[in-house]
């Protein structure tokens, strides 16, 4: 019995959605992508479609609930990219919304397939899912570089320009999201794609590619980041203040920025890691096809867990406020997924101080950070005279 309710208290009464990696394999070969050669080494293309019976059945054998539960859920299917095979991706929709009735399904997706279906199968997609909302993952004309075409992409005759006129008539029509990735690599044009969006009326979820930076790039990020906030802040929209996340200040109580507390994550294999990017045997606690299940770490992972209780975080100025870092991006790194990688805590130091400085939303932080010691710290970091460049520029 107690088992059962520790169960329930610190896994279900946790979770917002299911997610299924669907596929691993995708048209486009990102730069930045972590996934590029786990996708060139899989002979995954995509999972069968049927498996999502053995796979939700089996969750609500082991979770002792019933179908109904998946309504109080959202889905999200990730890959590669879900897209990737249509009439597979279709059925697998059926399934999930028909069968399951899950409460909505987002599907994050490269947009490939979509610039490329005509407007009558998009919309017996949506007619499908009613509830289907769809992330595009593209970074806007200035960054196209950053996506250039896989093999896999070229061998399925993609075009490689995307056509931007109708993403956004869709998204207008549809209220589908766009979700462009800002690379440290790239920081020159991240106030240029983000005016590229804004001048359509577009307004997309923001995020930066957090590998390890240096302190002239992490200057610089900091001041197109400004730069962009300064900018929606004369467009009068306070609606925009939950869309732009990372140019906005916000706390999160749960131990992490990221959904890998509240996501359920299904590997192809039946695999349910800590999280879509932290997937080796270490980090896995239960096969959901087997039903082989290892549930102190799966508590363990999903509520035990906490990124703030690090030793290197217990002494940080803004331990109350950070959001985290990405597990993934620190379990590549360093091969420890709660080892903050240093150079993106000082990157996050010095944005803090800079927003703390500057904005209202981020001066109610203050309450809640030893904003002398954060001074002190971002100026023997990165030097007082560039700190205050970015502060006058």
């Amino acid at each position: 019995m107690k088992v059962e309710n520790a169960v329930k208290n610190k896994i279900l009464n946790r979770l917002n959605s299911i997610e299924f990696v669907v596929s691993e394999k995708c048209q486009n070969a990102c730069k930045y992508c972590y996934r590029v050669k786990k996708h060139n080494s899989s002979t995954v293309n995509y999972i069968n479609p049927e498996n999502a019976y053995i796979y939700l059945n089996n969750f609500c054998e082991l979770f002792n609930v019933d179908k109904d539960y998946f309504k109080t859920l959202g889905l999200e299917l990730f890959g590669g990219d879900a897209l990737v095979d249509y009439v597979k991706f279709k059925r697998l929709l059926e399934i999930c919304m028909n069968d399951y009735e899950f409460n909505h399904m987002v599907i994050p997706t490269n947009s490939r397939l979509l610039n490329e279906l005509n407007t009558y199968d998009i919309l017996e997609l949506l007619n499908i899912g009613k509830r289907l909302a769809f992330s595009l993952s593209v970074d806007g004309a200035p960054a196209d570089c950053q996506r250039p075409l896989s093999k896999y992409g070229r061998m399925l005759s993609y075009e490689e320009k995307i056509n931007y006129d109708r993403l956004i008539n869709l998204s207008k029509k549809h209220s589908f999201g766009f979700h462009p990735m800002f690379s440290f690599d790239n920081f020159d044009i991240w106030y240029d794609t983000f005016i590229f969006f804004a001048e359509q009326e577009v307004y997309p979820y923001l995020l930066e590619v957090r590998h390890p930076i240096d302190n002239e790039s992490a200057l610089q990020c900091v001041l197109q980041l400004k730069r962009i906030r300064q900018y929606v802040d004369t467009l009068d929209k306070p609606f925009l203040r939950k869309q732009l996340n990372t140019i906005y200040s916000s706390r999160v109580p749960r131990g992490l920025g990221c959904s890998a507390h509240t996501t359920f994550t299904i590997m192809p294999n039946g695999d349910v890691p800590f999280c879509h990017r932290v997937v080796d045997p270490p980090w896995v606690s239960l096969n959901i096809l087997t039903k082989e299940w290892d549930t102190s770490k799966h508590i363990t992972l999903i509520s035990g867990h906490h990124h703030s209780n690090h030793p290197i975080c217990m002494i940080c100025p803004v331990r109350s406020v950070c959001t985290g870092q990405c597990a993934g991006a620190s379990y590549e790194y360093w091969g420890d997924p709660w080892i903050p990688i240093n150079s993106i805590c000082n990157y996050i130091l010095l944005k803090y101080y800079v927003f703390i400085k500057l904005f209202d939303d981020w001066k109610a932080n203050a309450n809640h950070t030893n904003i002398k010691e954060l001074e002190q710290k971002v100026f023997n970091i990165f030097g007082e005279d560039k700190v205050k460049e970015i502060l006058n520029d």
